[in-house]
């Protein structure tokens, strides 16, 4: 499968095989820079020590004990590292009457929005131009920044190491980045060579979840106490075969202006918000929706990501 260029890596087909004594992970891996990779793995928030003596690394696979993973029933969530910025596991999908795209599995994490904020994403003019057309300002995000002097996620210290230690909601690297705003989440995709899904993408993404039923109930984790997290959860803690944690967790942005909302000072061009969140009542999928105004940034709402398939 060939990927437009991308700064941060694209990993595919990610598979994890359960013998007796090892996990063994097999995967696909593009980075356009084709610089050396290194790896991030983790089972829910578990990360696994790749340099363990235990674990055998090789060309696309990574064999582990099972004695050392305490979460072997979650997905792998692999991470690849190219110098610049990590890069997440993407599933295609094929929207009716749009063009093919690979969808992140995974919601945004901390580590991955650190990199951004490490690479002096927030001080970058040019990955805050929203340029497709949607605004009349494209400029408005960077103003926006300025304006409130944002340097990182709501819950964040900047000189915090890990910068998201200060967060009282995502509070590990595997956890769901929270409190940005849909400028925030913009400017990472232009750094990363990515794009926010549309509503096409991840309703597509929903079907495959769901099997395409409206009636199949899809867990995750909601408001209560009977998925046995009292807030955030990390990424991975409600796989299907496809997604994870599309139900609930955290609200997840889109590209889609959804409404336009009048204000004393200002006309906000609301983007849609999908999904529901840890907060949200169990019945928050899939048809869960609203409208916000960008500058939201709740300890709710986070994003995913979408990569394009090359030749559509």
């Amino acid at each position: 499968m060939n990927v437009e260029a991308n700064s941060v890596p694209v990993v595919t087909e990610v598979r994890k095989t359960l013998t007796d004594s090892t996990i063994v992970i097999e995967y696909k891996v593009f980075d356009a820079d084709d610089d050396s990779l290194g790896y991030r793995l983790a089972f829910g928030d578990e990360e696994i020590d790749l340099n363990d003596e235990k674990v055998a690394l090789s060309d696309n696979r990574i064999e582990i004990p099972l004695d050392i993973v305490s979460n072997k029933n979650l997905p792998p969530h692999l991470l690849a590292f190219d110098g610049e910025g990590y890069g997440g596991e993407y599933v295609e999908v094929a929207p009716a009457k749009r063009a093919r795209a690979l969808v992140g599995r995974f919601e945004i994490t901390n580590l991955e929005f650190a990199a951004f904020v490490e690479a002096g994403g927030y001080e970058t003019e040019r990955f805050w131009i929203v340029d497709d057309g949607s605004i009349s300002v494209p400029k408005m995000g960077w103003r926006y920044q300025g304006k409130f002097g944002w340097l990182c996620p709501a819950g964040w210290k900047h000189f915090d190491d890990p910068p998201w230690a200060s967060d009282t909601v995502s509070t590990g690297a595997f956890y769901p980045v929270v409190g940005v705003s849909w400028w925030e989440c913009w400017a990472y995709c232009k750094w990363a060579g990515l794009e926010l899904p549309t509503i096409e993408q991840w309703e597509a993404a929903a079907d495959k979840t769901t099997g395409g039923s409206d009636i199949l109930v899809v867990k995750g984790n909601f408001a209560g106490d009977r998925d046995g997290f009292p807030a955030l959860a990390p990424v991975g803690s409600y796989p299907s075969p496809n997604f994870a944690d599309l139900a609930g967790n955290v609200w997840e942005w889109l590209a889609n202006v959804r409404d336009v909302i009048e204000y004393a000072e200002f006309t906000c061009a609301a983007r849609a918000l999908v999904g529901g969140s840890w907060q949200s009542p169990p019945d928050a999928f899939p048809d869960y929706r609203r409208s916000e105004c960008p500058l939201l940034r709740d300890p709710d709402v986070g994003f995913r990501v979408v990569a394009k398939v090359e030749g559509d």
